[in-house]
């Protein structure tokens, strides 16, 4: 009786095992013939403590179709920026002209899995923010109206970037493991805002989106450091009131030791 009690429980558990595989097996079947995109990054969460030297993102990503191009794009927080150009008003040098331009990313980097991809889709690219030119929209400047030419202005902030390690010299390139699986790696500088970072991945086919993912990546402070800037923001009043103390403190006692020797 136990026997076959016993023999009934193992093919119930051989039957399940197989189903189990068998439906595993179609799944994974289906996703390969439709236009599905799936992304994965390494690492959601970055620590930035006193001793952050930059770190490494890297994107895993699988496509179904092989005859599609992919395009990434990572951005931190936006802001709005504005660039004065001085001029000499009675002896004196004082900020007159502007150009502001909102939101712009505090870091920004992108890869492709082709050189021409944002040339044959223009017109995708300027609406994604697929390249550092795409960031910087008419609609979303400002300027003085004795400004005619916004491109130094323009230059200018994209070169500082550039030189802080926030905008990417050139971009990365989409690197394909296989015909359906890729990845990017995305280098974090040192000098890295925090904030909440997205990376959107776009499979695009005959210059049309076909498919996107999105990643979400924090970056935050830790640390001593992380405790003062969230008391900084949290409790702005009393973190300023703390400061003239401490400053009051630390006088009090430079005075007290000069006085001794």
């Amino acid at each position: 009786m136990r026997v076959a009690v016993f023999s009934r429980l193992a093919l119930l558990v051989v039957s399940t095992v197989f189903f189990i595989m068998n439906t595993n097996a179609a799944y994974a079947q289906d996703i390969r013939t439709g236009d599905h995109l799936v992304t994965q990054v390494s690492n959601d969460f970055i620590d930035v403590s006193a001793g952050f030297g930059g770190a490494v993102i890297d994107l895993f990503g699988d496509r179904n179709d092989a005859n599609t191009d992919v395009a990434i794009v990572v951005e931190g927080p936006k802001r709005r920026v504005t660039i004065w150009q001085k001029e000499q008003v009675m002896g004196a040098w004082v900020n007159r002209y502007f150009v502001s331009f909102d939101s712009v990313p505090v870091f920004y980097s992108y890869a492709l899995d082709k050189r021409d991809f944002i040339i044959n889709n223009s017109e995708l690219s300027e609406k994604h923010n697929v390249g550092i030119e795409a960031l910087f929209k008419e609609e979303q400047i400002r300027k003085s109206r004795s400004i005619d030419d916004i491109e130094v202005f323009r230059n200018a902030l994209v070169e500082e970037r550039k030189n802080l390690g926030v905008f990417p010299q050139a971009p990365e390139m989409v690197e394909f493991l296989n015909p359906y699986f890729f990845r990017a790696r995305f280098k974090i500088p040192q000098s890295v805002p925090t904030g909440e970072y997205k990376i959107h991945t776009y499979l695009v086919k005959d210059g049309a989106i076909i498919d996107r993912a999105v990643q979400a990546v924090s970056i935050k402070q830790v640390g001593i450091n992380g405790l003062f800037l969230r008391m900084a923001k949290e409790n702005s009043f009393f973190y300023g009131l703390g400061c003239i103390l401490f400053a009051f403190i630390a006088g009090w006692f430079v005075s007290a030791v000069r006085v001794k020797v």
